[in-house]
């Protein structure tokens, strides 16, 4: 197969002129919303999710299926990467009330019967924590059963008179990152295939064995969630590829429906295959946590082996990856959806190899004044650095340069390899060493023995 020749200036200007338009569209809606939704799909898509058998994290996810089956999709033109984000993500629930004209219309055009709906409205107001009290649903948050005296002091939090206790339930599953090069790996379908063996490999006599069937079960909601959406989406642009008068346009269309008929319900073969299911995963992330500061982690390491057979078969070429990477930039466009992305300069396992002055450097050409406090890089170094008033003088020598040279936020970890092998060893001793790992500061004791390998195989600078 000849190589790929690169683009010619023609082609190149258009390229930078499609780029320049989705950056404009996605910053103009504040990210990529898709089309305006049915106001009651998530009451909806809830609602279809709760059955008796299953467990509240069955309907979790379950309730991310019904999102992906409930939810409009559309296409909008230049995109070459499918999907917008679902409902969860970027809709509000809104006010449900039975006697409401508007809300039984809304509600039956979502298949509801009109004997459901009061039923419906008492079972979603009462899974999301709602009191008459409260109409909005937002200001209130509580967990475990009511009693009389349950709600002595319970209040809006923000009211003109802040006398009441605010009393608030929450989950772990935020800022986290998702096993995405699996995904890219084998696909949705695969990773399912992977739990229907467990259930069936199953010992009914193991003490976590249910804990464990749980998890599971709902694992497949959402595996049949990525391929329903990549599904819908490859339907559509199919469908609208059949319409198409324009040559261009009805060739990135097919590439579409071709491109998500094969993910993420199965592994990628391409880089654009690639970056088309990450995105879809990141999609259903926030469509089950909303836009929580979910990152897509290490892109250098999980997109690179495509990124290398394509470049090795003839297929791209390094100004078409960038491309690849600027639409899926536009695609992550959107308030608070943070993104600790590693792009590249450091070995695999993502430690750096110059030193911390050569990493300011490299960290003082990116343009972070353009984006406030958008950009973060946890520093590692050794506490021989900053030991006695010479290694203070010498930190501070060395955040004032950074500053001066225009560096984002700087977060450092001061600590051994050593010292963290004995508070793997002894916790109770080491119990207070605190450790910054990816947006986020942890007692070390409290992070799992493989994040634990990670934040030690990390880098501590000596100098």
């Amino acid at each position: 197969m000849a190589k790929n020749p690169g683009k010619t200036m023609a082609e190149a200007s258009g390229v930078r002129s499609r780029i320049e338009k989705l950056k404009a569209e996605a910053m103009e809606l504040h990210g990529s919303v898709g089309p305006a939704q049915n106001p009651h799909v998530l009451s909806a898509a809830l609602w279809r999710a709760m059955r008796p058998e299953r467990s509240r994290v069955q309907v979790r996810a379950a309730f991310l299926l019904e999102q992906v089956q409930l939810a409009r999709i559309e296409i909008g033109p230049l995109w070459r990467l499918a999907g917008n984000h679902l409902p969860r993500a970027v809709g509000r629930w809104a006010k449900l009330d039975p006697a409401e004209p508007q809300t039984v219309a809304d509600l039956t055009e979502l298949g509801i019967t009109v004997d459901e709906i009061p039923k419906l409205c008492r079972q979603v107001q009462q899974w999301r924590g709602a009191s008459s009290a409260a109409a909005d649903m937002r200001q209130w948050c509580s967990l475990g059963d009511a009693d009389p005296d349950c709600g002595l002091g319970r209040g809006p939090w923000l009211g003109e008179e802040p006398t009441h206790v605010f009393i608030a339930g929450g989950w772990t599953e935020n800022h986290s990152i998702r096993d995405y090069a699996k995904l890219l790996r084998v696909g949705f379908a695969g990773i399912g295939e992977e739990v229907r063996r467990l259930l069936d490999q199953a010992d009914i006599a193991a003490a976590d064995t249910v804990r464990k069937e749980n998890f599971r079960r709902a694992a497949l909601h959402v595996c049949e969630a990525g391929v329903a959406l990549g599904r819908r989406y490859a339907e559509r642009a199919r469908q609208m590829a059949g319409k198409a008068t324009d040559p261009a346009d009805r060739a990135r269309l097919t590439l579409m429906a071709e491109t998500c008929h094969r993910v993420p319900a199965r592994g990628a073969r391409t880089c654009f295959e690639a970056v088309q299911a990450l995105w879809v995963g990141h999609v259903l992330t926030c469509g089950e946590d909303g836009i929580n500061a979910n990152s897509l982690g290490r892109l250098d390491q999980i997109l690179y082996r495509y990124y290398q057979a394509d470049v090795a078969a003839g297929r791209l070429g390094r100004d078409e990856a960038v491309e690849i990477m600027a639409e899926l930039a536009c695609k992550l466009y959107q308030d608070y959806d943070v993104q600790a992305i590693v792009l590249g300069g450091q070995d695999a396992e993502g430690r750096d190899v110059n030193g911390v002055t050569a990493m300011l450097n490299s960290l003082a050409r990116m343009p972070h004044n353009r984006a406030a406090a958008a950009s973060a890089a946890i520093v590692e170094l050794d506490e021989k650095v900053i030991e006695g008033p010479e290694g203070v003088k010498r930190l501070a020598e060395l955040i004032r340069s950074a500053i001066a040279m225009g560096v984002g936020q700087l977060q450092w970890n001061v600590t051994t390899a050593d010292r963290l092998r004995l508070a793997q060893e002894d916790p109770e001793r080491y119990g207070n060493i605190a450790v910054r790992v990816a947006g986020f500061s942890q007692m070390f004791r409290l992070i799992d023995r493989e994040l634990q390998d990670h934040i030690i195989a990390r880098t501590k600078h000596k100098g």
